[in-house]
């Protein structure tokens, strides 16, 4: 499988509940804001603040879990209904 910057990104926040601009840029991601845009489209939460280091953290509030709510079959077809559900994670600051 292809290591995107968006996966990175994901595995970075799953792992540690946070992604900070200083290590993306470490990381040769530049348009962290971007992915973190894409990811609230796709449901994700976030909490983004300064440190007190002037860096720029997100810490991930919630993520979607995509559970599958209807199968229909329609022209020989099948249409998949999805359902989200948050899972709220409590993320203590990092300041």
């Amino acid at each position: 499988m292809k290591q995107t910057q968006e996966n990175k990104v994901l595995a970075q926040l799953k792992e540690y509940g946070y992604v900070t601009r200083n290590w993306a840029l470490s990381n040769y991601i530049s348009r962290l804001s971007g992915i973190i845009h894409s990811l609230e489209k796709d449901g994700y939460v976030f909490d983004a603040y300064y440190t007190d280091d002037k860096d720029y953290m997100y810490t991930l509030v919630a993520s979607p879990l995509k559970s599958i709510q209807q199968v229909e079959i329609k022209d020989g077809k099948a249409i998949i209904s999805y359902k989200f559900e948050p899972i709220i994670k409590v993320q203590q600051r990092l300041l």
